[in-house]
């Protein structure tokens, strides 16, 4: 550009071009300055765009690496879940292996069992026949009675009381032996029930028959009276107990849950119940008016021979064939204690005031008197040397207890 000295001396052509130039050397430093811009937005926006990439792929790693270690936890959770199905499937296993291994074994003592109470049975039936063929009847208050004097009496008390056994012949006859007698309460009529699947009602003090009952299918084991006196209970082979009614000889109502023999039943102290012990291990207790089950007592593990009512009836007793005999609470169903002997059980009965029993045996002929309080037995010698099939206090004068027993002839 010329300087100022110089505008004097300049055309007006020539001041034209250099205004061109100046403005030609204007545009090209605008259009250098906008292309360095464009330059400097264009590397910001590539610088951002990198940064954004960077960070997706940043992201996009962390998320895979995320992923894969999920799948890896997965991977692991189904494996440890896997190998604890095995685990619990191996235990389900032995499980089920030891329970079939005492299910076995439970049927083989259970099958064994059953082949020696069969071998029993036919022996015992080998017995009755024998009994049978002398062609009487013979029953007694009780069936043998003899007197055992137990507390406060000397031995010369003893030599004053004569007391005589009372005894009827029946006027009448079964067809096979008796297998159970039962006294009324007044002791004016007495049940006896038989192998011949009947129960006869007689008149004590003539032994005239009265009425036969007649239903059950198997053998009577069992007969009580209610404590009124007007109804009868049955227990039979046929694994049902029944309650009649004496006035119409009817069957009143039929007590059906045993799976086996029903060996023994009694009525309540009050009449509303039943309790009934039977050769499948159980103890039941019956409503006597509708014949439901209010309750099993499961404890025993072999034959329940006998049942016993305290009473006041809140408390009962029965007694295993082979040596437990257990006392409960009758309306909560709870054991309260266990006795055993290591004999075969036939029959419990509480002493009068129930502060004791008394349990019969059919391997030795001496019973035991066994003390609630201090749960401790004493034998009582009767000396006739038989399986003792049933014993019972008897009050005497309301201080002395008379045993009274019942062997087989």
């Amino acid at each position: 550009m010329p300087d100022e000295t110089d505008w004097n001396n300049i055309g007006w052509d020539e001041y034209k071009e250099i205004n061109r130039r100046n403005l030609e050397i204007l545009e090209q430093r605008r259009a250098f300055a906008d292309r360095q811009e464009q330059e400097k937005i264009e590397r910001e926006r590539l610088e951002k765009e990198r940064v954004e990439k960077a960070k997706i792929e940043r992201e996009r790693l962390q998320r895979e690496h995320f992923e894969r270690e999920q799948r890896l936890r997965e991977q692991e959770k189904r494996e440890q879940e896997e190998r604890e199905q095995q685990q619990r499937k191996r235990e389900e296993q032995e499980r089920l292996k030891k329970e079939q291994a005492e299910k076995e074994q439970a049927e083989r003592e259970w099958k064994q069992r059953e082949l020696e109470q069969r071998q029993r049975e036919r022996e015992e039936q080998k017995r009755r026949d024998v009994i049978n063929r002398q062609r009487a009847i013979w029953v007694r208050d009780p069936i043998f009675i003899r007197k055992q004097i137990t507390s406060r009496l000397d031995s010369f008390l003893a030599r004053k009381l004569q007391i005589q056994r009372p005894e009827f012949i029946a006027k009448g006859k079964h067809k096979y032996p008796v297998t159970s007698v039962a006294i009324s309460p007044d002791s004016s009529l007495t049940l006896t029930g038989s192998d011949d699947k009947t129960v006869k009602l007689w008149e004590t003090a003539t032994g005239k028959e009265l009425l036969t009952l007649e239903g059950h299918d198997e053998s009577i084991q069992s007969v009580a009276f209610s404590p009124c006196g007007k109804f009868a209970l049955t227990g039979s082979i046929d694994t049902t107990a029944r309650i009649w009614s004496l006035e119409t000889a009817e069957e009143v109502v039929s007590l059906e849950g045993h799976k086996y023999t029903v060996q023994s039943a009694v009525f309540s102290p009050d009449g509303t119940k039943v309790l009934t012990g039977s050769r499948d291990y159980m103890v039941k207790l019956w409503d006597v008016k509708t014949g439901d089950e209010i309750r099993t007592f499961q404890g025993h593990n072999d034959s329940v021979w006998s049942v016993a009512f305290t009473s006041c009836g809140r408390f009962f007793l029965s007694g295993g064939h082979y040596g437990y005999i257990r006392f409960w609470e009758t309306d909560s169903g709870r054991l309260l204690h266990s006795f055993y002997t290591n004999k075969k059980v036939n029959s419990v009965r509480f002493s009068f005031g129930d502060k004791s029993f008394i349990a019969s045996y059919d391997d030795n002929c001496e019973p035991e008197v066994w003390k609630l309080d201090d749960c401790k037995s004493s034998r009582i010698p009767l000396g006739h040397g038989k399986p003792l099939w049933s014993a019972m206090f008897f009050p005497f004068l309301n201080k002395i207890d008379f045993v009274l027993d019942a062997a087989p002839l």
